[in-house]
């Protein structure tokens, strides 16, 4: 009874040994399916992630058997992963690589090593695609290459840019390069060899350093350390030495990338721009010198009103050389700019050079500059300067120093009022020295004094001839009392006043006959006919008086 009971127990101890047996595996089976979803799960996460790369992936195992393929892969060969699954890689594939790409996976297997294949391939469609393959080793927990997995990247359309690159870089007539932070060139395009005579071969053997002038390195070695720490540089200039050896100005723009170690620069021959500006800079000292050695001011402001240039004579003139001002509006407070004769600043819109500006071209002598201790009248003259396109680019006065100009205008003056005296004076002395006396309606006299010569005789003919004109005489008595001389040129001017007279329809008598003067009129034939003669002026009167 007893061993019947014990071995009751003993089964029943067993059974329920066994249950917990089977409910251990159950919960292990349960754990397995867990494990099992989620590896199943992250496979699937895993070959959506492939299918999202635009690159192809195939993962292939030993013999090359492919055993996941991406939609990249799939969409280039069109077809499914049923249909690839456990292909030797490429029989699909016209023409068959399958030999060459089996013989590289088992490179990758054998060495565990990366390989890099450059090859064509064509799609599905029969468009031929340049790719490049990397077939990279995956080892598992024992270290050995379980898997191959190649990413195969379509790089047609980048040859295709590069190519482009290419063309751009050798066709530009600027001067390309690739450098090393080594201080060697690494790539350069025709226009170095054009520019400086070169070969490629001779400008890569050597650090660049050695073509550039030797007074140049120094900045040179400056501009490299830039690069070196990452900084861009532009607008630099040196000069590089030809094959002939000659110099050029070579002007850089670079870009640096310190982790490739490369510095991308791009290089223009200024060697004529460099000449010309020498030419300009020597011109406008040259004109600088001209204009300084003008005896004229000149003086320039920009559009803005802003003082630009002052000559040497502009400064010494106004006192003072290129001052900041606020614009138009203070130039003449600024440069003591006053109207002539007065403590009032120059109007600011009749200023010339403010006319200049506005595009007028006006000339004014009404200005002064005020320095210590000295007013400076000017003439000045305002000129706008325009452009190539006829636009404003500044506006010029040239002016001068009037003091001079207006002491000759006052000395002038003076002499003019000096000479109208002198005119005034002298016509009132003509009027003296050949009175006309009327006597009554009838009768006039003219009473000569001092020395007749060749100009009083002129005087004497026209007030005569003006006067009876103007009285309508009948008679006039020409005394000749008061002059000294009666010779050949006396007697023939009062002979020919006595014609004239006649010819007026009046009379002459001449008065005043010394016994000299008689002996010479007979002595030098003169013909006096038609005129009457009487030793004195009373007898001359009286006999004009007579009734006729």
């Amino acid at each position: 009874m007893t061993t019947h009971i014990q071995n009751g127990n003993g089964t029943a101890d067993k059974i329920a040994l066994l249950h917990e047996r089977i409910a251990d595996l159950e919960r292990q089976l349960h754990d397995h399916q867990h494990v099992e979803d989620e590896l199943r799960g992250q496979v699937e996460l895993y070959r959506q992630t492939l299918d999202v790369f635009p690159d192809m992936v195939l993962i292939k195992g030993p013999q090359s058997r492919i055993l996941h393929a991406n939609k990249a892969f799939r969409d280039c060969y069109g077809m499914s992963m049923e249909q690839l699954r456990d292909l030797i890689d490429a029989p699909f594939v016209d023409p068959d690589y399958t030999q060459q790409y089996v013989k590289d996976d088992e490179y990758v297997f054998t060495h565990g090593e990366t390989l890099q294949i450059t090859e064509e391939i064509t799609r599905h469609d029969g468009t031929l695609l340049s790719v490049e393959t990397s077939k990279l080793p995956v080892f598992n927990a024992a270290g050995q290459v379980a898997q191959v997995v190649a990413v195969i990247r379509d790089v047609g359309e980048r040859n295709r840019l590069e190519n482009e690159l290419d063309h751009f870089f050798d066709l530009s007539l600027d001067m390309f390069c690739v450098a090393g932070m080594d201080g060697y060139f690494k790539r350069l395009n025709p226009a170095w060899s054009k520019t400086l005579g070169y070969t490629d071969a001779e400008l890569l053997a050597e650090p660049f350093l050695n073509f550039v002038h030797p007074d140049d390195r120094e900045m040179t070695i400056a501009a490299a350390g830039k690069t070196q720490q990452g900084l861009n540089v532009a607008a630099f200039a040196n000069r590089y030495r030809c094959k002939d050896g000659e110099y050029k100005w070579i002007e850089w723009k670079s870009a640096t990338f310190p982790e490739q170690q490369i510095i991308y620069a791009v290089a223009r021959d200024i060697t004529e721009r460099k000449r010309v500006e020498r030419e300009l800079g020597e011109n406008e000292r040259r004109l600088i010198q001209f204009l300084d050695g003008l005896p004229v001011g000149v003086f320039v402001i920009d559009p803005n009103g802003r003082p630009f240039y002052a000559n040497q004579t502009a400064q010494d003139i106004l006192g003072k050389g290129i001052l900041p001002t606020e614009g138009v509006a203070d130039l003449a407070e600024v440069y003591d700019a006053y109207l002539a004769g007065t403590d009032t600043l120059y109007p600011t819109e009749q200023l010339p050079i403010v006319r200049a500006i506005n595009g007028e071209k006006v000339v004014i002598d009404d200005m002064e500059v005020h320095q210590p201790g000295r007013i400076i009248p000017l003439e000045v003259t305002g000129i706008p300067i325009v452009d190539t396109d006829g636009n404003l680019a500044y506006a010029m006065i040239a002016f001068t120093d009037i003091t001079e100009r207006k002491a000759a205008e006052v000395t002038l003056r003076q002499t003019i009022s000096q000479e109208e005296i002198i005119r005034a004076q002298a016509a009132t002395l003509r009027e003296l020295s050949t009175p006309l006396i009327p006597i009554n309606d009838q009768v006039m006299v003219m009473p000569l004094i001092g020395t007749v010569d060749s100009y009083r005789t002129q005087q004497v003919m026209d007030s005569l001839l003006q006067g009876i004109a103007a009285n309508h005489a009948q008679v006039a008595i020409i005394d000749i009392t008061g002059v000294p001389v009666v010779d050949s040129q006396v007697a023939d001017a009062l002979v020919r006043a006595a014609r004239a007279v006649r010819l007026l329809g009046a009379r002459v008598i001449l008065t005043g006959i010394r016994p000299e003067v008689a002996q010479t009129l007979v002595g030098l034939g003169i013909d006096l006919s038609g005129i009457v003669t009487r030793g004195s002026l009373q007898s001359g009167i009286a006999y004009a008086l007579q009734p006729q």
